[in-house]
């Protein structure tokens, strides 16, 4: 009895998140969206795929005998390594709160502050996800800047591509369901943001190396995700005005599906 109550002890510190309260009203949005992993299962399992698929690598960049590996398929690592858990998870932004959309709206929040919580959580994980994908580069050193590139695009693009996608989010998600074949909540919308999400990097990075080679290429990815990080202030100001004007159609959204 003792063991498992200091076990479950053990558990409560662990998912204490009280100390994000120094951050404000952003940290305890931030502490919401943890909780709402932890506590579920499908925003749970996306989270354990993602850190499951940092292993990716080892099939993608395995040594190929006389080949070289293409350049397309580092970007593909990148997004399926570095930024599988922000698209995974964003793709149904803010679809995850939709079983009480409503109550949230009506409390003592901005908008911008729901935005905001939601970006600093993905780059933090992103972030993350990339340092601990470093040492793939004792298999190719180019690596450490090809995920690089990817890394900003993704927190420059694909996020708000994400806010654009969320302002049409129509279907309630059953967070007790597990993620892995579930198609439950799966709209259109999931559909046309993993698009541009996957093809968008990889087109871009060919029109730069028509121009300035490989390398080029990399940092022009780079490059156009600095400047949408730089922006991300005007961008988070830009979608919480979107979702002002459209959550009272969301929660209808959320309430007859």
């Amino acid at each position: 009895f003792l063991n498992t109550l200091v076990s479950k002890q053990k558990e409560e510190k662990i998912r204490d998140y009280s100390w994000l309260d120094r951050m404000g009203e952003t940290g305890r949005f931030i502490a919401l969206e943890l909780k709402l992993i932890w506590r579920n299962k499908r925003p749970r399992s996306v989270a354990t795929m993602s850190v499951i698929f940092l292993a990716y690598g080892f099939m993608i960049y395995r040594p190929q005998h006389g080949h070289e590996v293409p350049e397309f398929l580092f970007i593909i690592g990148g997004i399926m390594i570095v930024g599988l858990f922000s698209i995974s998870y964003g793709q149904f932004f803010p679809a995850w709160h939709s079983n009480y959309f409503s109550m949230l709206m009506c409390q003592r929040l901005t908008m911008k502050q729901f935005l905001r919580s939601f970006y600093m959580l993905v780059t933090v994980v992103s972030v993350i996800f990339y340092l601990v994908t470093l040492p793939y580069a004792l298999l190719y050193p180019k690596i450490i800047y090809t995920h690089l590139a990817v890394l900003l695009y993704n927190l420059g693009v694909n996020i708000p591509l994400m806010f654009w996608f969320g302002l049409f989010s129509k279907k309630r998600l059953d967070l007790n369901q597990s993620s892995v074949m579930n198609y439950q909540g799966v709209g259109a919308s999931q559909w046309l943001a993993s698009l541009p999400m996957l093809i968008g990097p990889i087109g871009l990075f060919y029109l730069f190396n028509l121009v300035f080679g490989p390398v080029g290429g990399y940092l022009g990815l780079g490059a156009i995700g600095l400047t949408g990080i730089f922006l991300n202030p005007i961008i988070i100001d830009f979608f919480s005005k979107q979702y002002r004007k459209q959550k009272h159609q969301l929660i209808r959204n959320y309430k007859n599906s």
